[in-house]
């Protein structure tokens, strides 16, 4: 099914509805549902789309002609080269509006190296005549992001790009309506937000059933699923799956990463930590005190998709176990440690909630003196840090105590404390300190404030 992807909708309806000839790009990782997005944009309107197949160059063309010739008046028309069958589009769109989709444009450029060069001039000789609305789609990021750059063919061509990006958090209850917010947040720690992977389990399973069925059993559909996502986008997949494990394994620093993977030199492990991020699986994190953190050498690597960081914890150290579809191994470190596991996750969405409501010029982990603080930021010439805690137990005066330790030790002075809980807060807090706001997310309805002393954050919508 198809979820909550208005903006980007919008943005595309506002590109077929215009007077004049559009070029636009669309990409984004494998599975994040940009086919479906355009399919879904253009179904009501008549459009060509075609997909690109990892093929021979004749038959690419072969199979587009076909298309290309669905549209003309008159049948049996062929055409013998890329340059006759695109004219022929251009050439349509000077007497109405043509919407265009050209699916896993990579593909096709693969085996047709002069595509972007012909677009490149019928472009321009159709500029001022085409309402052609043309969308190239991808999830080869690096090519796509490459037709970006100054050097390529259709650079200043296009009108407009759009990277799409997975699913939120609070898109959640869109997929299960019946699940409480607790489950949601252990389901969504495990699959994140790629609408496919949200698709796939059962609305009556448990979160245990859920994970056994996607994972573990013979012909489970996630079993290998980042081996296949990095096999289809990156030439080394072993170096960057090694790079992938070291990070789950508690490998943050770049030093800590090569001596893990087997490099002999940091400088060699950029470009490769360049091309996770630009796929979402990897993101760097600077202390939010950083004044440029772009310059900074105090940065920690993190898996930012969360069905990779469980995979990578959970399913790959007993990968042949999982290939014969024996889950009793895994079974036993999740029923240990799943909830510390979902604990990272609920941090990083309490500091992402925190970000929306509050609006603050810096928010993120801080460290420092072999300490570590949830949440730390700044708003204004306010100072505030944060403690996150998944927990069936609700959060106590010890809590807040011990944060408190932790600001004298690593010499931190907030003038405004945050604490967020699963499960409340004991009645002992709302009494106490002053600057305080305790934020929970309850089962029945989601992120709620039970505090929020001089409104440090506007109402949870």
């Amino acid at each position: 099914m198809f979820y909550n992807r208005e903006a980007e909708l919008h943005a595309l309806e506002e590109k077929v509805s215009s007077d004049k000839m559009e070029v636009f790009l669309l990409y984004g990782r494998r599975r994040v549902g940009k086919t479906a997005l355009l399919r879904n944009a253009f179904e009501q309107k008549k459009h060509l789309f075609y997909t690109g197949r990892r093929i021979a160059a004749t038959e690419q063309l072969k199979l587009f002609s076909q298309e290309v010739a669905s549209l003309l008046p008159v049948s049996g028309v062929r055409f013998d080269t890329w340059q006759d069958a695109l004219q022929s589009i251009f050439e349509l769109s000077t007497k109405e509006p043509l919407i265009v989709v050209l699916d896993e444009f990579p593909y096709i450029a693969e085996s047709a190296t002069e595509i972007v060069s012909i677009l490149q001039a019928l472009i321009d000789s159709y500029e001022m005549k085409s309402r052609l609305k043309l969308f190239l789609c991808g999830s080869s990021i690096s090519f796509m992001e490459s037709l970006l750059s100054y050097n390529n063919p259709l650079f200043g061509r296009k009108t407009g790009y759009m990277k799409l990006l997975p699913l939120s958090f609070k898109h959640l209850p869109l997929f299960f309506p019946e699940k409480n917010f607790h489950h949601l947040m252990e389901l969504f720690a495990v699959l994140g937000g790629i609408p496919l992977y949200l698709n796939l389990p059962d609305r009556s399973s448990s979160i245990w059933e859920s994970i056994e069925k996607l994972f573990i059993t013979l012909g489970a559909p996630l079993k290998e699923e980042p081996l296949f996502i990095l096999m289809q986008e990156l030439r080394e997949p072993a170096l960057y799956q090694s790079i992938m494990e070291a990070i789950a394994n508690g490998c943050h620093k770049t030093n800590e990463i090569v001596s893990r993977v087997g490099l002999n030199d940091t400088r060699k492990l950029h470009p490769y930590l360049q091309t996770l991020r630009s796929l979402n699986l990897v993101k760097p994190e600077t202390l939010p005190t950083e004044e440029n953190p772009k310059r900074t050498r105090n940065i920690r690597y993190v898996l930012l998709d969360p069905l990779f960081r469980f995979w990578y914890y959970f399913i790959f150290p007993h990968f042949d176990e999982v290939g014969r579809g024996e889950g009793r191994r895994v079974k036993t470190k999740y029923e240990v440690q799943f909830a510390s596991y979902v604990a990272y996750e609920f941090e990083e969405q309490a500091r992402i909630v925190i970000k929306e409501l509050s609006q603050p010029d810096a928010i993120g982990r801080y460290w420092k003196a072999g300490e570590k603080i949830d949440i730390y930021g700044k708003k204004g010439t306010t100072t505030f840090v944060g403690e996150v805690k998944w927990t069936n137990k609700k959060v106590g005066i010890p809590v807040l105590s011990e944060l408190k330790r932790k600001c004298e030790v690593m010499a931190v002075k907030p003038s405004h404390t945050l604490l967020v809980s699963k499960t409340g807060f004991e009645p002992s807090l709302f009494s106490w300190d002053k600057n305080l706001t305790l934020l929970t997310l309850d089962k029945s309805e989601g992120w709620k404030i039970e505090r929020d002393d001089h409104s440090f954050l506007d109402s949870v919508e």
